[in-house]
This record gives structure tokens, C-alpha cells and sequence, in this order.
């Protein structure tokens, strides 16, 4: 956020009459929120990664419990349907985030 209050839009945007809040709620805010959301989508992919882990580890039933059951068992059905329970949870987050993105950032809509 410091960053683009120093970019040259911003002193040319209150040097035009725009009063300080309409150019940080609409300008700043947006460009400053795409870092943050590309990060937050890829943590949270980190986060259901890292389930199968936590789980085992403090034994609590859930996700990554049912695929290390599954494995141990060798049911690869139940296996492979966890695992892309899971891949389609990471998809569908993305897909959130990139749309989100969509609204963060008016250059990436196409105006054509």
C-alpha cells in the first residue's frame, strides 16, 4: 500500500481535485489488493496440502485422515476420490481468487 502512494497516478489524481479517500478507495486499494490475493490463494492451497499431515500427526478424522486410511488399506478408489475432492476444493479457490483478480483490477478486463 505504501508503495503505490508513491506512484505518480496517485499525485496526479489528488493534484487533480480527487479528494484523497475516492483515490485510495479506488485506485490504491485496488492495485495494492493484487499481491495480497494471489498470495492468499496460494497459501491456501498450502493449507489443504498440509491436512494430511496435521492430521496424522494429532490424529484428528478428517481429509487427510480418510486418504492415509485409504492408502494403508490399498482402496485405491477411495484413495484417488479424497485426493481429487481435494484438487477440486485447490481449483475451485483459484478460480475465486482469479476472479476476484477480475475485480481488483480493472486492466485485466477486456475491453474489447
Amino acid at each position: 500500500m505504501v508503495e503505490e502512494l508513491d506512484r505518480d497516478y496517485v499525485r496526479t489524481a489528488i493534484g487533480a481535485g480527487l479528494p484523497p479517500r475516492v483515490v485510495i478507495g479506488r485506485n490504491v486499494l485496488r492495485n495494492a489488493l493484487v499481491n495480497p490475493l494471489t498470495v492468499l490463494g496460494l497459501r491456501i492451497g498450502y493449507l489443504i496440502g498440509g491436512t494430511v499431515v496435521i492430521e496424522a500427526i494429532f490424529s484428528l478424522p478428517g481429509m487427510g485422515t480418510q486418504i492415509m486410511s485409504a492408502v494403508q488399506q490399498n482402496d485405491t478408489a477411495l484413495a484417488q476420490g479424497t485426493v481429487l475432492t481435494i484438487a477440486l476444493g485447490f481449483v475451485v479457490v483459484n478460480l475465486i481468487v482469479d476472479i476476484l483478480h477480475l475485480f481488483a483490477n480493472p486492466r485485466l478486463r477486456g475491453g474489447h
